[in-house]
């Protein structure tokens, strides 16, 4: 082996172990400074952080990036003495201002509630430690910082100050969000229009905006060469910086950036080696972008396209090509071939980008729309011409009338663009769909592998080799959909489930039968808790109604998150026993009467005794009968309490009911002729404990009268010291096992 050689393998060999090093440095980096590094911050603490940027304002909190030591942390200010003009107050800072902050670490809590969304993951695929929170806050002066930084971030504000001026909120938002990738405060109508037209793509920078900020670069640079290339690199790099450094963006520029260096050396580089060097890049930095939406779907949406695109192309060339008109056009070097050609293409990319992540858009979104590669060419077309427009205004800001003509420009472009979304998003069939599990999505991405080694690698075989094997592939493909199909229209339409959810302290529990879905109780302490968790439960396996809410009482943790509950999921029937005025729970009696009549769901009042049946579902209602049970509280003692039976399987759910509820319900069904309801009362499969465990109920005299396998607490320490030890002894003296959602998250029979 001649020395060149050895030397290139040697050079070759050290910029690899280099990497590693650096690598597994960033790997523990990130990792020790995400989990252990402050837990100084968890305790308040006075310190001194730099503005970075701001992230979101409004009347009740002002967020900042803000960095600390050598991290980045979310930094929120809130208004918790509702002072007037708070959002002006703080959102004045700048990059560099230095701010002296008495925070605290904020607890994010991880409930274990299926389809829960990980916020702290989240941050940290973001390469932010994590949220510290504070209502004490003085400026402490400024630094000048990195002067490019500031340079940058001062133009950022001068367009924005200048674009504010000229465009409303609305369009100033779109603008941003367009170009930029600011949407930090877009207009939640618009955002809701593009997710619907399959098209937040747009909203987000990537490969198609950088080709656009190329392209109007290149108007005003005529010539190519070393100097404008390294011109064009450094613009790029200034570009990343300006547009908050999001993974799409740096993605995009990062892959033409190894494409400029490697033309520039004359060194040959594919694009899949580029896109595998771009993601490693990135990684590098920050393993927990593997995380990040932005960096899977912006690198999924790529290889998609990579992969099919051209096959795509083809087919609808050929297909195009035998109609009369495109033959017309083939033969006519017109116009209209060059805008079918343009067409054709986008369509391919689409088509290519739902193929290619077909079962991560429907995991993150949760919702397909049947015409979502129509609304998204039709919007992408129009969003062509704003990024040239808005690179223009980019570029060309600061030139006095020029610029007002752009922003003007800007303004009726944008505002076809919403009106154009908007009367898509009108026009659009959604269909709900359950997330794919991490097994389905490994059987997708597995026969796509396999179609991709057919077409490329096995047609390099030998013939007989090559029919035994496309045999083999052929019949492996067919199980693996099957698999996934079968799978996923069980877990869909067929799987059936009680889940009692954690909602802190609070009570909610979800039943699906055969089709129907039916609640129990929709509440918690924590507000929004309890809507949030069932919203993502509801997204997760793409149910969008209810049958019926099942109300114990009126008492806040046991209600509202009713109230709250996003408007697409429906409501059919919400029931309950009237409480009496003596109860003190008007209140909330009075809001959930009013959101059943303002959202037009049917209510359904309850008696003693009362049954509803749904399909194989038996819902027995058991409360006071023309008498009130006394207590020291009231209300809690006359809860409405469920039995439901579920074929065999008998659920009781207590609600609130006191041990004075108990004695009187065992004296109860001990007089009443119903053989039936007595011997579910022996025969209870899962017991809700009554007022999450608290002392004041599961006397061990009820205990004995019924007859319990599981019993499930709903309770949060906390709050209300829930549950009792005394419980706990009764439950574990009568050998029941029993679950605390604090403790273990959603429990699932």
């Amino acid at each position: 082996m001649s020395k060149f050689k050895l030397k290139k393998k040697f050079i070759k060999s050290l910029i690899i172990i280099t990497f590693l090093i650096f690598f597994i440095y960033r790997l523990y980096n990130r990792v020790y400074a995400f989990n252990y590094k402050y837990n100084e911050l968890k305790d308040y603490k006075n310190i001194d952080v730099i503005v970075k940027q701001l992230k979101s304002s409004d009347e009740m909190k002002v967020s900042y990036i803000v960095k600390y030591k050598q991290d980045e942390f979310l930094l929120n200010i809130y208004n918790n003495k509702n002072e007037e003009n708070f959002e002006e107050k703080n959102n004045i800072y700048k990059y560099g201002n230095i701010l002296n902050v008495t925070v605290k670490m904020e607890n994010i809590e991880v409930l274990k509630n299926p389809g829960e969304f990980n916020y702290s993951l989240y941050l940290n695929s973001n390469n932010i430690v994590t949220s510290i929170s504070t209502n004490n806050i003085k400026p402490a002066g400024s630094r000048v910082g990195n002067i490019l930084l500031k340079t940058i971030f001062n133009y950022k504000e001068f367009l924005n100050n200048k674009l504010s001026q000229k465009l409303n909120n609305k369009h100033f938002n779109l603008f941003k969000s367009i170009i930029y990738s600011d949407d930090s405060n877009l207009d939640s109508k618009i955002k809701l229009d593009f997710k619907r037209c399959a098209s937040s793509f747009i909203l987000t920078v990537s490969g198609t905006h950088i080709y656009f900020f190329i392209y109007v670069l290149n108007i005003f640079i005529k010539n190519k060469n070393l100097k404008t290339n390294i011109l064009t690199f450094i613009l790029l790099i200034l570009f990343s910086i300006f547009s908050g450094g999001k993974i799409p963006v740096l993605r995009a520029v990062i892959s033409k950036i190894i494409f400029m260096v490697c033309d520039t050396l004359n060194i040959k580089i594919s694009r899949y080696k580029r896109f595998g060097l771009t993601a490693i890049i990135i990684l590098s930095y920050n393993i927990y972008y593997i995380f990040n939406v932005g960096f899977i779907l912006s690198f999924s949406c790529v290889l998609s396209i990579m992969l099919f695109s051209n096959i795509i192309n083809s087919y609808i060339n050929k297909l195009c090509y035998t109609t009369v008109l495109k033959k017309y056009i083939y033969n006519q070097k017109n116009i209209l071939c060059i805008i079918l050609n343009k067409i054709i293409n986008l369509l391919s990319i689409n088509f290519s980008i739902i193929i290619g992540t077909f079962p991560l858009q429907v995991n993150f979104f949760s919702q397909i729309n049947i015409f979502s590669v129509i609304y998204s060419l039709v919007l992408s077309l129009i969003s062509c011409f704003e990024y040239m427009l808005g690179f223009l205004t980019l570029f060309l800001s600061f030139i006095p009338i020029i610029s007002d003509i752009l922003i003007l420009a800007n303004y009726i472009l944008l505002d076809v663009i919403i009106k154009v979304a908007s009367f898509l998003s009108s026009k659009s069939i959604m269909i709900n769909l359950a997330s794919f599990s991490l097994l389905q999505i490994i059987f997708y991405y597995s026969i796509i592998a396999i179609k991709m080694y057919k077409l490329h690698i096995l047609k390099r075989e030998v013939k007989a080799k090559r029919k035994a094997l496309e045999k083999v592939l052929q019949i492996v493909t067919v199980c693996l959909f099957m698999i996934i199909l079968f799978t996923y229209v069980y877990a869909s339409y067929f799987e059936n489930y009680v889940i009692f959810f954690n909602v802190k302290q609070g009570n909610m529990a979800l039943i699906k039968q055969d089709g129907k879905v039916i609640l129990v109780d929709m509440g918690s302490t924590s507000n929004n808790v309890a809507n949030n968790t069932l919203e993502n439960f509801l997204k997760y396996k793409g149910i969008n109604k209810i049958d019926l809410i099942l109300i114990t009482h009126f008492h806040l943790d046991h209600v509202n998150g009713i109230y709250n509950l996003d408007s697409s999921i429906k409501i059919l029937n919400i029931a309950y026993l009237k409480p009496q005025k003596s109860f003190n729970v008007s209140e909330e009696f009075d809001k959930v009467g009013s959101f059943i009549s303002k959202n037009n769901i049917s209510k359904i009042e309850l008696n003693f005794l009362d049954k509803l049946e749904y399909k194989n579902v038996e819902i027995n209602v058991i409360c006071p009968r023309d008498v009130t049970i006394f207590s020291s509280d009231i209300a809690n003692s006359n809860s409405t309490i469920y039995m439901i039976k579920i074929y065999d399987k008998n659920y009781l759910f207590m609600g609130d009911a006191t041990k004075e509820s108990e004695e009187y319900y065992i004296d109860y069904l001990n007089k009443i002729d119903n053989v039936s309801l007595l011997n579910d009362f022996k025969n209870i499969y899962v017991l809700q404990v009554g007022h999450h465990g608290s002392d004041t109920s599961t006397s061990e005299e009820f205990l004995n009268f019924i007859n319990v396998k599981y019993a499930v607490i709903s309770s949060n320490k906390k709050v209300y010291s829930h549950p009792s030890i005394n419980v706990l002894e009764r439950l574990n003296k009568f050998n029941i096992k029993y679950y605390i959602t604090e403790k273990v998250g959603a429990i699932k029979f």
